[in-house]
């Protein structure tokens, strides 16, 4: 016959049964575990960053698993990651990038052609100021014309005087 498990009080609020190798129920434990992170938080994290900083140095396969996994949390995520880089970079809140795909039909502000995967800020790069959302494609124009509505203006022109065989 096998003995029955001891079972002893815990420490804190006197509860049973404890944890196994503790002197502490789950909540209390819980409760003391979180205390300790709270007041250690710093050397903890700062311990944490210099292992995973040798791991990633030192062990390739460490390397490719890491980044298998943030590929994978990434793609479960995308909206989030959507929605806090049009906030970070651009100070565009969600509701108002809604708005302004909703006045615009969900077509780019310069071609008019609907988007099929998602529509890019467009934002004048002197002042951070939002212009509008653009297609890929409208998108990387500006982006290669560097911004400059003469450039713009001259590579109309030059398309135009192509077409008439001058």
């Amino acid at each position: 016959m096998s003995a029955p498990p001891i079972t002893t009080p815990c420490s804190e609020c006197g509860a049973t049964p404890t944890v196994a190798r503790s002197s502490r129920c789950r909540d209390c434990l819980k409760g003391y575990n979180r205390a300790y992170y709270l007041a250690h938080r710093a050397h903890i994290i700062q311990s944490n960053d210099a292992y995973t900083r040798q791991r990633m140095a030192t062990d390739p396969e460490y390397v490719a698993y890491q980044q298998t996994r943030r590929r994978q949390y990434r793609q479960g995520h995308r909206e989030e990651f959507e929605r806090y880089r049009r906030k970070h970079l651009y100070g565009l809140e969600h509701d108002e990038y809604v708005a302004m795909y909703a006045a615009q039909n969900g077509r780019c502000a310069i071609c008019r052609e609907p988007e099929q995967k998602r529509m890019h800020v467009d934002h004048d790069h002197a002042t951070g100021a939002v212009r509008g959302l653009l297609c890929q494609a409208c998108n990387y124009l500006l982006g290669f014309a560097r911004d400059d509505p003469d450039r713009l203006t001259q590579a109309r022109l030059y398309l135009l005087r192509d077409r008439s065989g001058q």
